[in-house]
């Protein structure tokens, strides 16, 4: 693995640099309430992934 400062991530990543960047917090609230969605299992998502719940 290796560090990039932000002008060679730039111009590694091109546009996608732009993105990876960005700051968007995420939550589930409005798709929990909307959909009356509540979640059984309590396992996190690379628990998940790896399918070690």
């Amino acid at each position: 693995m290796t560090s990039l400062s932000n002008e060679d991530a730039a111009s590694h990543f091109g546009w996608l640099d732009l993105i990876a960047r960005m700051d968007v917090p995420a939550s589930s609230v409005l798709t929990r309430q909307s959909l009356e969605w509540h979640p059984t299992q309590k396992a996190g998502l690379i628990q998940d992934i790896l399918g070690t719940v």
